[in-house]
């Protein structure tokens, strides 16, 4: 079904976004590089957050106005009924609007009617991310009138992509709560600004050295450093100070 120039820019994309650390940076590249395999108008990926709340802050819109971006969130996102297909499931499965409705029952939603119809992204696909039954995303990509409906192509890369995706914003999410966690503590214990650069470096495994050419300073400053953030979090070893801001016992 699919050529090698598909398969060849499905590999680039996966190569590109494995490097990825930050998920910001995961949802701004995901969507135009999805757009480079999958022509389509406008789109979104949503993230949620432990609780299954929606994260806006780590969410994207692509090529979406400032308006219409505010008009989904405020009025229309509690109403699309993607939410319906979202309640039902509990693993990562990708979709096509026109699956979820029949056309004619489409049109006669409120969303249809009132957002989707008046903005001209009559049609949309997608991936639904879960993991172990927790919701982490959903890729969202709109088509207009013209572009029209999306094809077995499109849904078949979306496919090969989806555990693909679902892995990486696992992953990156478990980063995050792992940096909130130690920003956390590094207010909790009093660390200023440079001993928070240095600390998440010490944690992250670097040596002094390392640290000192990372943060262009002396291997004698890097020391200072860290014997000022052992003395203010208790700690006398590097194991015990990773321990503490990793959560785990010694």
């Amino acid at each position: 079904m699919l050529r090698e120039g598909d398969w060849l820019g499905i590999n680039q994309i996966l190569l590109s976004l494995y490097s990825v650390r930050d998920i910001n940076i995961l949802t701004q590249c995901v969507m135009p590089m999805l757009r480079s395999l999958i022509p389509y108008t406008s789109g979104y990926f949503l993230i949620y957050d432990m609780d299954g709340e929606l994260d806006v802050e780590h969410s994207y819109f692509y090529r979406m106005q400032e308006n219409v971006k505010k008009l989904y969130l405020e009025q229309y996102y509690g109403k699309d009924y993607l939410n319906g297909v979202v309640d039902l499931r509990s693993q990562t499965i990708t979709y096509r609007d026109t699956d979820i409705l029949e056309k004619e029952l489409r049109k006669h939603t409120e969303i249809y009617r009132e957002f989707f119809g008046p903005n001209d992204i009559p049609f949309g696909s997608g991936i639904i991310l879960y993991r172990d039954s927790k919701l982490l995303g959903i890729i969202n990509l709109f088509r207009s009138t013209a572009l029209g409906d999306f094809s077995e192509r499109d849904m078949y890369i979306l496919n090969v992509l989806k555990d693909h995706m679902a892995g990486m914003v696992g992953m990156l999410n478990d980063l995050l709560s792992v940096r909130n966690r130690e920003n956390d503590l590094y207010i909790q214990y009093g660390l200023s600004m440079r001993e928070q650069e240095v600390g998440k470096l010490v944690i992250d495994g670097l040596s002094n050295q390392e640290i000192g050419d990372r943060l262009k300073i002396s291997l004698s400053t890097v020391k200072k450093h860290i014997y000022s953030i052992f003395n203010k979090t208790g700690v006398e070893s590097r194991a015990r100070l990773i321990a503490v801001f990793r959560n785990d016992d010694l």
